[in-house]
């Protein structure tokens, strides 16, 4: 029976895990499925050509089967953190975290990706769940300001890797350039601060591995209380789910607190990698089915959520902007009419991707994907970036006008000349034909020449002028 007393056994450990998303300098509208597996491939080969990029690894999807049949993988790679900054969230978490930190970066599809990082914390009492989540909150603060000043303390040449990926999305997938990730002034924070585009998620992630590891009891109530301290946000009816695979979640705007259960298999080889003593980041890399697929989707929801976002901004300025400025040729506002229908089908992609049921397989994926997706207040989102999408199109109409003004000026300016050329050879042969003699002398010729261009001239500037006062008189009339 559910209630607050409820005990669930969870193990002596807990993994905060945290999400922040990263967007490279080009983007497009992503790779076909057919295309693909054989595109990873040449990106992994590309960012691993000269090592400066680190070692590349491609995680292909097995298990979700959906994602694996739209999206077949995604590219990853792990890096460390500095020793200051190791000892700077050891000192707050009042232990020594160099061996408990796994931290990894992921590119996606869009030129997106994510910076993940697990971070293994010990929980000494039931009792101290409330410490714990106070503890989690300060680490989670102390990643934040990394996030948003680079990752300076990360040994991560995000950089490198950007002007790679960069290079492979032009040459390979349409790339454009990504305006819409934030633009920052160069001069006052480091290039590395565009490439985060959005929140950092916040997520605890207790688990149960049936005996594996040292266990310890906490109830419903208890675990209810460390999301609220930890989310400022808990779910009602202390987050029962009814899943056996994950039976108690709270999902909020910064990300979620859940207990979830392994399998007997993954529990078989659990004990196995624990008996042969791997590390924790070995640890991470070999999870597989309910935990792995656990974090995937947390990570994917704040992704795509993120991006969503991003774009809401990036596409708002794009659009205001296209209609107050000045274009000096058709092929300018020819190339920006392309870029903005680009941007267009970049966002509706990740629109039509997001949404919860291109993801979800399984009746768990509801808890792990749309419980956060909805949480994140995600569909209000898209329909603020739909109303600007659909804003733009006025801007499309605008730059189509002044493409057509520019065409239409650009073709006056052409036929005045050849006007002006079939005048001038005219009145030449008039000269011509009643000079049969050729009894005027060359000089005479140009004074003639020149004395009907200014009558020709002069007319038209009366023309002008008697159309001018004529227009003021209407208008007057019309007063």
């Amino acid at each position: 029976m559910q209630s607050p007393e409820q005990e669930f056994l969870i193990d002596d450990k807990v993994q905060l895990y945290l999400v922040a998303p990263v967007w490279f300098s080009s983007t497009s509208v992503g790779m076909s499925p057919q295309e693909r597996p054989a595109l990873l491939k040449g990106l992994q080969d590309t960012l691993n050509e000269s090592g400066n990029c680190g070692k590349w690894e491609l995680e292909a999807f097995h298990a979700p089967r959906t994602l694996k049949l739209r999206k077949y993988g995604q590219l990853w790679r792990e890096f460390n953190f500095s020793s200051e900054f190791m000892q700077a969230i050891s000192s707050i978490a009042e232990e020594d975290l160099s061996a408990s930190v796994f931290a990894r970066l992921t590119i996606f599809d869009y030129g997106l990706g994510n910076i993940e990082v697990s971070v293994n914390l010990p929980i000494l009492s039931t009792g101290k769940l409330i410490d714990l989540a106070s503890k989690a909150e300060a680490l989670k603060l102390k990643f934040v300001t990394e996030f948003n000043q680079g990752l300076p303390n990360a040994e991560l040449e995000l950089t490198d890797i950007d002007e790679k990926y960069v290079t492979f999305s032009q040459q390979h997938l349409g790339g454009v350039i990504n305006q819409l990730r934030p633009v920052y002034d160069e001069s006052v924070v480091s290039k590395r601060v565009a490439f985060m585009c959005g929140p950092v998620s916040r997520n605890l992630l207790f688990v149960n591995s049936q005996g594996v590891c040292p266990q310890i009891t906490a109830t419903a109530a208890q675990l209810h209380e460390t999301a609220y301290t930890f989310l400022n946000h808990a779910n009602e009816n202390f987050g029962f789910t009814g899943s056996e695979k994950i039976p108690i979640s709270h999902e909020g705007f910064e990300g979620a607190v859940a207990v979830v259960n392994r399998s007997e298999t993954s529990c078989i080889r659990y004990r196995k990698n624990l008996k042969r003593h791997l590390g924790f980041n070995a640890l991470c890399i070999a999870e597989k089915e309910n935990i792995k697929r656990t974090k995937f989707l947390w990570s994917l929801v704040h992704l795509y959520w993120s991006a969503l976002f991003c774009s809401s901004e990036g596409y708002y300025v794009i659009s205001a902007s296209s209609r107050i400025s000045e274009y000096k040729s058709v092929n300018d506002i020819h190339e920006e009419i392309r870029n903005i229908e680009n941007y267009q089908s970049i966002i509706s992609m990740i629109k039509f991707e997001s949404q919860p049921e291109k993801v979800i397989v399984e009746g768990e994926d509801v808890i792990r994907y749309a419980h956060i997706w909805d949480a994140y207040k995600s569909e209000d989102l898209i329909r603020s970036l739909s109303q600007i999408q659909s804003d733009s199109e006025q801007s499309l109409l605008t730059l189509r006008d002044k493409m057509r003004e520019l065409s239409n000026k650009r073709t006056n300016r052409i036929l005045a000349a050849f006007t002006a050329f079939t005048i001038i050879s005219v009145i030449i042969d008039l000269i011509l034909f009643y000079d049969v003699k050729n009894a005027l002398p060359p000089p005479s010729r140009f004074s003639y020449l020149g004395y009907a261009l200014a009558f020709l001239g002069t007319l038209t500037v009366g023309y002008l002028g008697v159309n001018i006062i004529f227009h003021r008189a209407s208008l007057f009339r019309k007063r």
